[in-house]
């Protein structure tokens, strides 16, 4: 597939939190090629799985990169050009159970991308960053899902993410580490009436207690590039649907 397009700047971005209007801004443009394969396999019993693999490569032009000024408001600029290539790939496993058995259904999914983002030809003031690796994208991501449910409402969630080393600035001279994600949740979904569901979960969030930065302040002036995220936590909770 052979694609091109435009897009505007968005309000947002002619006007930032610095209350100045952007009005140098141009559109981004570029073109995108990409390719890719799917296949579906049926199993025996119940169950089947899915898979898909696509490649692309996107050339854009104007792109539209955020700053911080030493308030730490926002504003944007338009960063020459970028070469975006990646490789995207995700599988999802399906399994129904016998109707006499215990468990109902599972499931599992699986999500990996590789992304290699570079500037093309960029130069701000001075600075030359061409070739440099565009900030806030890690290079490689990996997520897994699993579900298990039972028939008498009893169910199991668990999830993890992993997301390697991710630039912070346009220089490359900041980063932050790669960090692994693990939360589980359990629960029991209880049918008082036909149309009542009353259902307990409880669970924990980032088990594996990474200290990691969530929402990252990119390009910021001041160096204040991190935002803590909460360390290993739990929740429980009710709900009446």
């Amino acid at each position: 597939i052979a694609s091109r397009g435009f897009s505007p700047p968005s309000m947002a971005e002619l006007l930032p939190s610095t209350g100045r209007i952007s009005t140098d801004l141009e559109a981004e443009s570029g073109w995108n090629y990409e390719a890719g394969l799917r296949q579906q396999i049926n199993m025996r019993n119940g169950a089947w799985l899915w898979m898909e693999i696509s490649g692309y490569y996107f050339k854009l032009n104007n792109t539209l990169v955020q700053r911080k000024d030493n308030t730490g408001a926002d504003f944007f600029i338009n960063a020459g050009n970028t070469k975006q290539k990646g490789i995207e790939y995700n599988a999802s496993f399906m399994k129904n159970f016998n109707e006499a058995g215990f468990m109902d259904n599972f499931s599992l999914q699986a999500a990996y991308t590789y992304s290699h983002f570079r500037y093309g030809s960029f130069t701000r003031d001075t600075i030359n960053f061409s070739g440099k690796t565009l900030p806030s994208v890690p290079s490689n991501t990996l997520s897994l899902l699993m579900s298990l449910n039972a028939r008498n409402g009893l169910y199991g969630f668990a999830s993890y993410y992993a997301a390697s080393r991710i630039f912070l600035n346009d220089a490359n001279t900041a980063s932050a580490n790669p960090y692994h994600l693990l939360g589980l949740r359990v629960g029991w979904a209880w049918k008082i009436k036909k149309n009542i569901e009353l259902n307990f979960y409880a669970g924990a969030d980032n088990l594996l207690d990474e200290v990691y930065s969530l929402g990252n302040d990119i390009n910021d002036a001041r160096g204040r590039y991190y935002n803590t995220a909460p360390r290993r936590n739990y929740y429980f909770g009710l709900s009446l649907k």
